[in-house]
Order: structure tokens, then C-alpha cells, then sequence
């Protein structure tokens, strides 16, 4: 059985109703887990994002609808969509992705009936971010990736951090600082990366308000079909964020992550620096190419260069299938095709020449020995999720294009 047959005769195993152990917050409707079998068997965030991306491939249109209308539910009762569906998850959530997986859906279904069962909480989600993740900087609202644990608790998170990466935090007081930081990182699905140096709420991320930057003028366009007054000009804060990061995150044709408590870029080349083309934000394939071939290698998109100190799985060499898609899309938004088939191409390469030795999927994959990764903090991860997102449409892009040459 080939990849692409594995990913569509699989998808069914992924399908959930509550975790293994008991512990998930209840949902409405059936999920999909990011793994078939595996770590991970709750309704996660983002990896619904990318995984729902594979489900739309493969026309399973009601599960992409079950997926959505869950996180709906859960941000209709916190007000925000958790890492999890886990009570030990509701500290923090994730990058916002609901409101691009509600304007995928629309795109591919043409079904806009979904606006009218999710507009309430697209909106709700903001207003999370605006009064409990923003900061205001030269008369802007940005945003930042925190937590809301008690104090305790992010003590004691920080043991699982050093334990994770095998970095040792001294005093008592510190603990909380790192540990409350780490939680931060938790937050940005990057858990953990160089990109912030420990100091995440130091930061304004690329990511984060690249993303942002998309879902609020998304959203006022949705406001407008739905007649839904909302509470703030989501547009005039949407061309805020924009000046913001091309007054401040901008060097030599690279986003980078800001510091706005030292006033100064990250010294971090990753690929959070795709988000931007994505979403929107830039156009440019010359600044585009730039980045790709800082990241670029015979097995895939590296997280980061080559340059860290601590043995962080968000960073080089390790391929996250997620941000892979990232920058594919980027790459097609700015019609920049040579890099949409450069990109599809060495990531599908890398998972099938994996695949043939272990017959799985996983979480991430190594871009100079092509097979799984060897830098893991935690238990090897089988993986349906966003490998089988991210394969199935870069796959599917190549056969297209292959056809279309033909």
C-alpha cells in the first residue's frame, strides 16, 4: 500500500468520541485525533487545522464540519479554543487557526451555512486574544503567546521543561519565570524552540500576528455576511498589525520574531518567517526564495538553521510536516509555483522513503537523513494528523501539476 492509500484507509481510526484515559473534556460531536494510533488521542488545536486540510483532499466534508463545530463548543464555554480538550490544557491555548478552518471548509464545500453555527465564537476567539494576549506598542494592539496557570502551577511546569530539553533552572523564583515561559512556548505549538531564548514573553511572534493579521480581516468579512456587529474594527487593527511588523520584525527581507522589551529583532532564522506570505502579510518571492534556501535541505524545510545551543525539537534538523504546509501555501498565495514544487516535492520524497522501512507516519521527520526524527523530548510519535494533511495536498498539488504538464 502506497502513502497516499494508507493516509484515505486510516482516517477512520483516527476517529474519536472521547481520549483513551478519560480525562478529555466532553465534545458534541465526534473528533479526529492527530494519531491513528499513538501519544496523542485528544482534540488538539492546530493539528486540527492541518489535519482537517487532508480530510477536505480525501471530500470527508461531515468530519471536517464535526471537527469545527467541536472547537466552536469549547470556545462558546472558555472563551477560547485549549491546547486540548483536556481539563490539565485549559492554561493556555494554541495559534488560532479556527478562523482559517472555518474559511477552508467554506472554500472547498462552498457551504456557507457553517458561518451561521460558528460567527459567535470566530468572534469570542478574538475577543480572547485582544483582552487577554495583546499588547499595546506605539498605539498598536499586537499579540503574544502567554498562559494563564497559576503561579504553582508554572513551577512545576518548568521541571517537566527541564526534563524535556535537560536544562537545569536554579532558584525557586526563576522556576516560575522559566516555567511560566515555557508555557508560553506550549502556547505557540513550538514546544520547545531557540526562536525566543526562554523569554517568549519577551516576544511579539511573526507567527502568531501574521495569523491574527488574516483572521481579523476574515472575519470582518464575515461579520458583514452574517450582519454580526462586532465589538471591535477588526479591519483598522488588522493594517495595525501589517505597519507594526514591517516598521519593526522586518530585516534584510526576513520577518523575524520582535523583542519589544530589548527593542530588537531574534537572531532566529525558522520557519515561523513563512507565516507572513501565507496569511497575506508579504508578497515578495525574491525575500521568499531567500528564506526557503536559509532552510532547505535534500529531506525537507529545517525548523530552524543550524544554530542552537540546546537540543530543542522545534529546530534543525527536525521537519515539522505543519509548518512544511505553511510554507507551501505561502509559496502558492505568491505564485511563486517553482517553490511549491520544490517544497511538495522533497517533503513527499522524505515520508515515502521513510515510510517503505517503518510503514508509518510521524510527528516529524529528520530533512538530512530523510526518516523519522531522532531529536524527540518526548515518546516517538506515530502520527496520522498533519503528516497525512500536509502530504495528502502536497502530494495531490504534484500530481496535478503533473497532469497539467501533460
Amino acid at each position: 500500500m502506497d502513502v497516499r492509500n494508507y493516509i484515505r484507509n486510516n482516517w477512520k481510526h483516527s476517529i474519536r468520541t472521547k481520549n483513551k484515559l478519560g480525562n478529555s473534556i466532553p465534545v458534541p460531536f465526534p473528533y479526529t485525533s492527530p494519531c491513528a494510533e499513538g501519544l496523542f488521542d485528544e482534540l488538539y488545536y492546530w493539528d486540527t487545522y492541518f489535519l482537517n486540510r487532508g480530510l477536505l483532499q480525501d471530500k470527508e466534508f461531515e468530519q471536517v464540519k464535526n471537527n469545527i463545530l467541536d472547537i466552536s463548543y469549547l470556545i462558546s464555554i472558555y472563551g477560547f479554543m485549549p491546547n486540548a480538550a483536556r481539563y490539565d490544557m485549559l492554561t493556555r491555548s494554541q495559534p488560532p487557526f479556527f478562523i482559517a478552518m472555518v474559511a477552508d471548509y467554506i472554500e472547498k464545500t462552498k457551504d456557507n451555512s457553517i458561518l451561521k453555527d460558528t460567527i459567535s465564537s470566530m468572534n469570542k476567539e478574538m475577543e480572547f486574544w485582544i483582552n487577554d494576549r495583546s499588547v499595546i506598542i506605539d498605539n498598536k494592539t499586537l499579540f503574544q503567546y502567554r498562559n494563564n496557570a497559576t503561579s504553582d502551577f508554572a513551577k512545576n511546569f518548568a521541571k517537566e521543561f527541564e526534563e524535556r530539553v535537560k536544562y537545569l533552572v536554579d532558584s525557586n523564583e526563576e522556576k516560575e519565570i522559566i516555567g511560566s515561559n515555557a508555557l508560553g512556548e506550549c502556547e505557540s505549538g513550538w514546544d520547545f524552540s531557540p526562536r525566543f531564548n526562554q523569554r517568549i514573553l519577551n516576544f511579539i511572534p511573526i507567527d502568531l500576528n501574521s495569523i491574527i493579521y488574516f483572521n481579523f480581516l476574515t472575519l470582518d468579512k464575515f461579520n458583514n455576511e452574517c450582519n454580526y456587529k462586532a465589538s471591535y474594527d477588526y479591519k483598522k487593527m488588522a493594517n495595525d498589525i501589517k505597519e507594526f511588523l514591517d516598521d519593526h520584525s522586518l530585516k534584510d527581507g526576513i520577518y523575524f520574531d520582535y523583542d519589544f522589551i530589548n527593542n530588537k529583532t531574534s537572531e532566529v532564522v525558522s520557519m515561523a518567517s513563512f507565516f507572513p506570505y501565507k496569511f497575506g502579510l508579504c508578497d515578495s518571492k525574491e525575500n521568499y526564495d531567500k528564506l526557503y534556501y536559509k532552510l532547505a535541505h535534500e529531506y525537507g524545510l529545517a525548523t530552524t538553521e543550524k544554530a542552537e545551543k540546546i537540543n530543542y525539537q522545534w529546530s534543525y534538523p527536525n521537519v515539522w510536516p505543519n509548518l512544511v504546509l505553511v510554507a507551501f501555501d505561502g509559496a502558492k498565495r505568491i505564485k511563486n509555483f517553482e517553490k511549491c514544487v520544490d517544497s511538495a516535492r522533497i517533503f513527499t520524497n522524505c515520508v515515502e522513503k521513510d515510510y517503505q522501512k517503518t510503514h508509518k507516519l510521524w510527528e516529524k521527520y529528520d530533512a538530512i537523513l530523510g526518516e523519522k526524527s531522532r531529536k524527540n523530548e518526548y515518546v516517538e510519535t506515530e502520527m496520522l494528523g498533519w503528516t497525512a494533511g500536509t502530504y495528502s495536498v502536497l502530494y495531490d498539488y504534484l500530481k496535478e501539476s503533473k497532469n497539467e504538464e501533460n
